[in-house]
């Protein structure tokens, strides 16, 4: 399931506008922002075919959530954010949400 909501973003991400200005900085401050402004914390990660990390960001509290887009050198970018994500198969214990 958590591919299939994975491929999913990751289809967003695809669409996502060139000319849009992304959001970005070093991965630690990225998710610390995220996580004291939003209460969202990682749900989901992957590898893409450039070798940058792919995660998902969420807040249970909030079902606020981001999707960072991070390249090796461990600098994150925003690539989408939005409200209402709901999960349709719970977490195991200790998944960050």
């Amino acid at each position: 399931m958590v591919r299939t909501i994975l491929a999913g973003f990751l289809f967003l991400l695809s669409s996502v506008s060139a000319q849009a200005q992304p959001q970005c900085g070093p991965h630690d401050e990225v998710l610390a922002g995220l996580e004291r402004q939003y209460g969202e914390t990682v749900i989901a990660r992957g590898i893409d075919g450039n070798s940058n990390m792919v995660e998902v960001v969420w807040s249970p509290v909030a079902r606020s959530w981001t999707i960072l887009v991070t390249t090796p050198d461990m600098i994150s970018c925003v690539a989408g954010a939005g409200l209402y994500m709901e999960l349709h198969k719970p977490l195991p214990p200790g998944t960050g949400a």
